[in-house]
């Protein structure tokens, strides 16, 4: 358990470094879908990063790749029987510092310098000035037709220049003096950015998707060290995550899987993790700011996705005691912090005061990041559903609806129109109730086709589209993976977080089925 514990920690940090912020979203080229007006369509992190060569190839940094041998590098022999002794002396700083050497080395041509400004000339790779034409469909643009490129890891107010100079190709090109425009995740956050320093006036609609304004859940408690992992929530994510595309084999995949179901059923993922959580809690304020500060924390894209109740600890644990080193970076992480999360709800009615259409998409019911404590939370795996919909009230646990009580108390105040069938979202406290859609079962990074006829229906309206115009995109709806499609919510399709339920001597069963297996892939 002792060596396995400071293992377990090495793989978590390095996980969720890796992959809790920095799987690309999903979305595709959609000629069938139209819209009336030109809309700009800003994605989220993850765009492919690189730096130019002379004969026109790329280096590519991101997506980040594991240098060849590290994981061995990672566990030998040696570093193992070191694991063990600070385990048993419970000094941890070989531990750390073995740790921090070890990983810096993924993020060494990624990260930024002190001031948040690119090191190496690095940027993105796909180039929208060589993309950018005005081909139509029978007069009009598909959802996806002009996609904004940029560098996720910079200052939100650095991409708002290079915005700005996009919508005004856009608005020169097509000849339209407003355009629409989306943000996915992280393009919520460019949004205001560029409203704050260059207005709204080139707006007809505001359109949030899965939007990350007001923090994302994994970069804001990984940011500010207040992690736990928990045995129940490990075990849904890994359910819910393709981990296949790492391991690359349906079979152990299903092993993987159930053995942790049964091994959870009876107390041992939660013995595990225990460890792992004391562990952490000892050798975090050493090895988490300097990672931080080699990685992900020198960038203001990542930055401005930690919630506000985050952000000063966070500040104070990457920051710490190096405030002067940092200056640079701090002014721009503090400047958006003060201008667009701060004031994110002003900015966004202020649009709709002006006559632009908000509009919000967001989505729940996948299993949250494992690295907080209420891992019941309503959420997309990625950001809290009450704050990616500008205030929806949500239950405080997908298990527990809201009661009897709540239910009456909506009935008669006028406002049960805007709870979910599945009774885990009321919408009645959002910015804009009547304008935010919720679509139940739908992941975080994907956008399929089906959303798009959603986003059209809204620009293509007269006035501003509301959630009771249509018997096809109500309020709620649920998401089918099988279908790619997405139909009104209703009491009988709305309980999709039963697949989490499962049968222990089924798993057991699946568990000594595969062992033969498991057994040769591992002797070779």
């Amino acid at each position: 358990m002792k060596k396995i514990s400071l293992r377990i920690v090495s793989v978590i940090l390095c996980l969720a470094l890796l992959f809790g912020a920095a799987a690309p979203a999903v979305f595709s080229l959609d000629t069938e879908h139209l819209t009336n007006v030109p809309m700009i369509y800003i994605r989220g992190q993850g765009l492919d990063l690189g730096v130019k060569q002379e004969d026109g190839t790329w280096d590519k940094v991101y997506p980040l790749t594991v240098p060849d041998g590290f994981v061995k590098s990672m566990l030998t022999s040696e570093k193992i029987k070191n694991f063990i002794k600070c385990y048993y002396t419970n000094n941890y700083d070989w531990f750390c510092d073995a740790l921090y050497e070890d990983l810096k080395l993924i993020f060494d041509d990624f990260k930024l310098d002190n001031n948040g400004n690119v090191r190496d000339g690095s940027k993105a790779v796909s180039d929208w000035h060589k993309t950018l034409t005005n081909k139509t469909v029978d007069g009009k643009y598909p959802v996806d037709k002009f996609a904004f490129t940029y560098d996720f890891r910079l200052d939100p107010y650095e991409v708002a220049d290079e915005l700005n100079e996009y919508i005004e190709a856009v608005c020169e090109l097509t000849g339209y003096e407003k355009v629409a425009v989306l943000g996915r995740c992280l393009g919520a956050n460019e949004i205001l950015a560029y409203i704050d320093k260059y207005g709204n006036d080139r707006f007809s609609d505001i359109i949030l998707y899965a939007s990350a304004l007001e923090g994302c859940v994994e970069v804001s408690h990984l940011f500010n060290g207040d992690v736990f992992v928990d045995n129940n929530g490990t075990v849904r994510f890994v359910d819910d995550y393709d981990i296949n595309k790492y391991i690359n084999d349906e079979q152990i995949t299903e092993f993987i899987r159930a053995f942790l179901h049964v091994y959870n059923a009876v107390g041992g993922v939660k013995l595990a993790l225990n460890e792992v959580n004391r562990v952490y809690k000892l050798v975090c304020d050493n090895v988490v700011p300097r990672i931080l500060r080699d990685s992900y924390g020198t960038m203001p894209g990542y930055w401005a996705m930690v919630e506000d109740d985050c952000y000063d600890s966070a500040k104070k644990l990457v920051f710490g005691g190096v405030e002067d080193e940092w200056a640079g970076l701090i002014e721009k992480l503090d400047h958006y912090h003060n201008n667009v999360a701060l004031k994110s709800e002003k900015i966004l009615k202020q649009c709709a005061d002006d006559g632009i259409n908000v509009y919000n998409i967001e989505k729940y019911g996948f299993a949250v990041f494992p690295v907080i404590k209420n891992t019941e939370m309503v959420c997309d795996s990625t950001v809290d559903l009450t704050l990616a919909s500008e205030g929806a009230t949500t239950a405080q646990s997908f298990k527990k609806p809201f009661d009897k009580n709540y239910m009456a108390n909506a009935e008669k105040n006028g406002t049960a129109k805007y709870i979910s069938p599945d009774r885990l979202v009321d919408a009645s406290t959002c910015l804009f109730p009547d304008n935010t859609w919720f679509v139940k079962n739908l992941r975080h990074k994907t956008f399929p086709d089906s959303m798009n006829a959603l986003v059209a229906e809204m620009i293509n309206a007269e006035g501003t589209f509301t959630v009771f115009d249509s018997a096809e995109w109500p309020q709620y709806m649920v998401f089918d993976e099988e279908t790619q499609t997405a139909s009104p919510m209703t009491e009988e399709n709305c309980n999709t977080t039963d697949r989490w339920k499962t049968n222990f001597f089924k798993n057991l069963i699946i568990v000594f089925k595969n062992l033969g297996y498991i057994i040769k892939k591992l002797l070779g």
